[in-house]
């Protein structure tokens, strides 16, 4: 997960100096995980992007709680992909029972969505 810089916005409002809301709120989709270890079973994952200065860009996936910050837009959905991949990786490492309601749901929601890319080479071995 990347950290976020001192002045970035956060889901609560907080951090966010004299703004109260975004100045622009963009609804996108992800079609991708940036990441050749993992592809995504649907075809699109619906996300908000916000954008709080010209410098200062918010990414989430509401569904899990995934967030990324960046400069840029681009950027912000970048560090949310990655975001998403350290959720689903840490989940998937994490018993059951030693989940919390929420988490327990995302990640049945990340399972369904998220599979790993099978190797060809190392499966014939």
């Amino acid at each position: 997960m990347n950290p976020k810089k001192d002045n970035t916005p956060t889901l609560d409002g907080t951090g966010l100096g004299s703004a109260e809301k975004p100045l622009e709120t963009y609804i996108m989709s992800i079609m991708d995980i940036n990441t050749p270890k993992y592809r995504l079973r649907t075809p699109l994952i619906p996300i908000a992007v916000e954008e709080w200065s010209e410098s200062d860009f918010v990414a989430h996936w509401h569904d899990v709680e995934a967030v990324g910050y960046g400069d840029d837009k681009w950027s912000a959905i970048d560090n949310l992909k990655q975001d998403i991949i350290d959720l689903y990786e840490n989940l998937r490492e994490t018993d059951d029972s030693k989940l919390g309601q929420h988490p327990r749901r995302w990640k049945q929601i990340l399972a369904q969505v998220i599979e790993e890319v099978v190797n060809e080479e190392t499966e014939s071995r």
